[in-house]
């Protein structure tokens, strides 16, 4: 098994979309965001605020090209997901 030098600092990032069910994101952020030394940052097409799949009003804090380089990122599933795989416009 590999491990990390404990100098990495490690940014992860989730990507936050309409239609997300808000578990699919909020049960991996309570894993990632308790990762020591990291940065976790919740990403969106915009900054603006969306709704989950229950009316559940999220706000991404960064949008693609102002996140770091990310060690990892996160999509969550559900309905959100597919139409956001359908969307011509991309990501």
């Amino acid at each position: 098994m590999s491990t990390m030098p404990e100098s990495t600092h490690l940014h992860i990032g989730s990507l936050i979309f309409p239609k997300i069910d808000q578990a699919d994101f909020t049960g991996p952020f309570e894993v990632f965001s308790r990762i020591s030394d990291s940065t976790y940052h919740i990403i969106g097409k915009e900054t603006e605020p969306l709704r989950d799949t229950h009316g559940l009003i999220l706000v991404p804090e960064k949008t693609f090209s102002e996140v770091p380089l990310l060690d990892l990122l996160h999509i969550p599933g559900r309905p959100g997901q597919e139409l956001l795989m359908d969307d011509e416009r991309g990501l």
